[in-house]
């Protein structure tokens, strides 16, 4: 019988991903991971992220940053690890075995994320849910437009169809994945920021209005169109928004409107549409203001939802891109939709200091 000596080379059958690595730089040992390795990896990788997230949610002690957001971001390394080298494998040197795992694997792998991060039910999302909703303002995935683990379910979804119906991709399967789920988000806002300033200022006199607002009722936005406004505002796509009407103090008259969606999971209000009434629109227009105020109005109801004002939105082009810049400080952070922009806590609250405008 022939003996391995302790400085004798890794034998063919061992697992190079439950080894320390020696290579210069931590780089992956390439030539002796095998397509064989990858499936006892996974499982190990996904049995220590488990544990992991169990001693987080088991800790009795305070919710704090540390000891739950960072615990959870720095928790499942070896199946991070893991994942990266396959997915630089499978589209550097792909052959039919690695497919082959593909499809094996990625349900697995879904269905690992969801038990972690999408059972509301769990003690984990309680514990996260402790701090402050922090988890939410990390991520904000719709913010941004990704979510890993719904691009993996949907990835999974279009394997599944494209053996049995290729034509199917046509459909709503492949929406969820270019859009994330975010196809209802299609308005853009095309909105002038005039000026700022704590009530409507009447262009003829000078003089400043006092303003409220409320929820626009149905027949408030019943034949709009044929006032002179451009956008539908009781079209099927604002179905579910909440939808606010600027008026003067005293007065039944809109001077402005603009539809909100709250998106409780990411700790945002996106502004769907936004639009000044026609007598405000143009050198000949009424009153100055009136965009500020309805920006201002969607700063306080994001920041009454406990959101801080966080707000997002899609700008109709890149001068309005600009313009939002500076106006509020708006961010543009593009991804899902060219012209997407952000506009943060900091810059919400500034806003909301300028206006006094009052509701009900």
């Amino acid at each position: 019988m022939a003996l391995a000596s302790c400085n004798s080379p890794k034998s063919a059958g061992e697992n190079p991903f439950f080894t320390q690595w020696d290579t210069p730089f931590g780089v992956p040992p390439f030539d002796k991971i095998r397509a064989e390795h990858f499936m006892p990896a996974f499982e190990r990788g996904m049995s220590l992220h488990d544990a992991e997230i169990d001693a987080i949610t088991s800790n009795n002690d305070e919710p704090t940053f540390e000891n739950t957001i960072l615990a959870y971001d720095n928790a499942g390394q070896m199946l991070a690890q893991t994942e990266l080298i396959f997915g630089m494998l499978c589209a550097a040197e792909t052959n039919e075995r690695m497919q082959a795992l593909q499809e094996q694997v990625m349900p697995l792998l879904s269905a690992h994320r969801d038990k972690i991060r999408l059972d509301e039910k769990t003690a984990a999302y309680k514990r996260f849910s402790a701090q402050v909703n922090m988890r939410p303002r990390l991520e904000r995935t719709q913010v941004f437009g990704y979510d890993r683990s719904a691009a993996a379910r949907a990835r999974s979804a279009v394997e599944k169809e494209l053996a049995k119906a290729p034509a199917a991709l046509q459909s709503s399967t492949m929406r969820d994945i270019i859009g994330m789920g975010d196809d209802r988000l299609t308005a853009e806002i095309e909105i002038e920021i005039d000026r700022f300033t704590p009530c409507l200022v009447d262009r003829k006199t000078g003089m400043r209005v006092a303003t409220t607002y409320t929820f626009a009722s149905k027949s408030d936005l019943a034949n709009l169109r044929r006032k002179g406004w451009i956008f539908n505002w009781t079209g099927d796509d604002l179905k579910g928004a909440d939808i606010y009407k600027l008026r003067l103090k005293g007065d039944t008259e809109i001077q402005g409107l603009i539809a909100l969606r709250e998106f409780r999971s990411d700790a945002a209000v996106y502004i769907q549409l936004a639009e000044s009434a026609p007598f405000n629109i143009g050198k000949n227009k009424r009153y100055d203001g009136v965009g500020g105020h309805l920006f201002a109005i969607a700063a306080k109801k994001s920041a009454d939802a406990g959101y801080g004002g966080f707000l997002f939105l899609d700008a109709k082009n890149m001068d309005l891109v600009e313009h939002y810049k500076m106006a509020f400080g708006a961010r543009h952070i593009g991804g899902v939709h060219p012209y997407r922009m952000l506009i943060d806590e900091e810059n919400a609250m500034k806003l909301l200091k300028i206006y006094n405008f009052e509701e009900g």
